[in-house]
This record gives C-alpha cells, sequence and structure tokens, in this order.
C-alpha cells in the first residue's frame, strides 16, 4: 500500500509550493525544520513537534 510513498512524498511539497504561488498564497515547507522518526518514518518525534510550532509561530508573526 505505501511502496514508493517516501519518494512520493519528497515531491508533495514542490507541487503544493506551485498552488500556493499560483494563489498568491503563503507556503511553509517543514521538511526545513523538521523529519519524521526514525522508528517508522510517519510519526514526528517531540523536538520534532517543538521545532515545528516554533517555525510555524514565526512564520505566523512575519505574515500578520
Amino acid at each position: 500500500m505505501f511502496e514508493g510513498g517516501y519518494g512520493k512524498s519528497k515531491k508533495l511539497s514542490l507541487h503544493y509550493r506551485a498552488v500556493a504561488e499560483e494563489y498568491g498564497c503563503e507556503f511553509f515547507d517543514t521538511s526545513t525544520v523538521m523529519k519524521t522518526s526514525d522508528i517508522d518514518g510517519k510519526h514526528l518525534e517531540p523536538g520534532a513537534h517543538q521545532a515545528l510550532g516554533e517555525a510555524v509561530a514565526e512564520l505566523v508573526k512575519r505574515i500578520l
């Protein structure tokens, strides 16, 4: 069911960025600040949650 999923997921940000640019929306690529767990490749470690929250907070401050 998940065959090739990792490779496909790495391309998602390119598509989301293109759509955001087309509609004039902000875009944030979460892979720039965190990664999924080495244990299962799907979930986030506690530190990744914190890094993501801090990065999104900074983005919101910049936007507002």
